[in-house]
């Protein structure tokens, strides 16, 4: 999307954001969610981010925010922060994409070993995303929320930027063609092992904590 802004704004469509690699992800600071990336000059990026938007928004038809955390609020206040942007919306679409809970444990303990040696065991691991999705579909309504399993034989193309370049090219009838993103690779088991014995001998007591190092 941040490669794609000036096609997106030739068709209509405004997204803009100052951290090309996290899309909108520090907005939710603004809104009191609080991260372990927070922090006061990250949330003054935010709100020089949201600046950014409300000068831009008001020449668009559409608006997008993409942020992979938006679903950790409640609908109600990721639409204060759209209308905080863009003034009175006329409608809003949703889409959600949502790994496997198989998938989505390997994804969490992958991030979480980057900052502590300390993970849940698979046993205890229940996200409970059916319950967010739920809000959503109550919010938005069956014909404009949408979700997808995020797995490659699910997604048109078999990827998550066709999928959803095909997905906003439907909602805003108009065309919208996107470059191939670049992907993360997964670590290995045995990568991930060696992160956690890192982070046990170099911070044993700092668990939770993301630190340049890691």
């Amino acid at each position: 999307l941040y490669l794609s802004r000036q096609h997106l704004a030739d068709n209509g469509v405004c997204y803009d954001t100052h951290f090309p690699n996290s899309g909108h992800t520090a907005l939710t600071l603004l809104t009191g969610q609080r991260s372990r990336g927070g922090s006061e000059a990250r949330e003054a990026r935010a709100a020089k981010m949201l600046r950014l938007l409300q000068r831009e928004a008001r020449n668009f038809d559409w608006v997008v925010l993409s942020a992979e955390n938006f679903v950790n609020l409640s609908p109600d206040i990721v639409a204060r922060l759209a209308e905080s942007i863009a003034g009175p919306v006329e409608a809003f679409e949703a889409i959600a994409y949502v790994r496997s809970p198989v998938a989505m444990y390997a994804s969490s303990i992958q991030q979480i070993i980057k900052g502590s040696h300390l993970f849940p065991a698979p046993e205890t691991h229940h996200r409970r995303i059916d319950r967010k999705l739920r809000d959503w579909l109550a919010f938005a309504g069956q014909d404009r929320f949408q979700v997808r399993l995020f797995e490659r034989q699910s997604l048109d193309g078999g990827d998550v930027v066709t999928d959803f370049a095909n997905y906003l090219a439907h909602v805003t009838g108009t065309p919208i063609c996107l470059p191939s993103g670049s992907y993360n690779t997964s670590l290995t088991a045995e990568q991930a092992r060696v992160m956690q014995q890192f982070r046990l001998a170099v911070y044993p007591d700092q668990a939770g904590t993301l630190l340049p190092r890691s």
